[in-house]
């Protein structure tokens, strides 16, 4: 779920600069968009991220979501900032993923106003995305 992604667009986008913005893959769109002078509608799930690229902006405050199936599984995922919380077929387990990128170690015992945070903002979500 964390990939390093590259922006390249010489006089736009500053060479050289190192981000840690969390971007989603509907992003891509909006910010496409957006550099071509376009504007997203409301309908689009998706945040122009081209300010952020180019250091005009901070990256947004917001909880992203995941949902996929394997092999018989069902995961669900929440992130914000750096805590992620992980729902495989009910069990949930939640991640500092800034202290272990490899995701290790449960600290739902270390944040739990944040862990029932996400646990809300996923089931929103989740009643939502199932309409």
């Amino acid at each position: 779920m964390r990939m390093p992604g590259v922006v390249r667009w010489p006089g736009r986008v500053p060479a050289g600069r190192k981000s840690d913005a969390l971007v989603h893959m509907v992003d891509v769109f909006p910010t496409l968009l957006s550099a071509s002078g376009g504007t997203p509608g409301p309908e689009i799930d998706g945040r122009n991220m081209l300010e952020v690229f180019q250091g005009r902006a901070p990256a947004p405050d917001r909880t992203l979501f995941w949902e996929w199936r394997a092999e018989g599984a069902q995961w669900h995922a929440a992130m914000r900032g750096d805590l992620k919380l992980i729902e495989l077929n009910g069990a949930r387990v939640l991640y500092n993923v800034a202290r272990d990128p490899g995701e290790r170690r449960n600290v739902f015992a270390e944040y739990p106003e944040p862990y029932k945070q996400l646990q809300a903002e996923l089931a929103a979500w989740l009643s939502t995305a199932r309409k």
